[in-house]
């Protein structure tokens, strides 16, 4: 999800999440028409996606609000 949301900010955008200046363009297709962060998301996916593969309820109960504040 992550990478598919650079991918299309990117083409669609002409601009890049680590840019200074941002895209140019709006971009609402996509995963962008399902979420507005899809990064974010992409991101905690892959949070909960270690915390189950490392079987450790801990990290999830730990990693989603750190990741939030941060």
């Amino acid at each position: 999800m992550i990478a598919v949301a650079v991918i299309q900010l990117k083409k669609i955008g002409h601009g890049l999440p680590i840019s200074p200046l941002g895209p140019q363009r709006f971009v609402g297709t996509g995963v962008y028409r399902l979420s507005r962060h899809p990064i974010y998301i992409g991101a905690s996916l892959v949070f909960a996606g270690v915390s189950f593969m490392l079987n450790s309820f801990w990290l999830i109960i730990l990693s989603w609000p750190l990741f939030t504040l941060f």
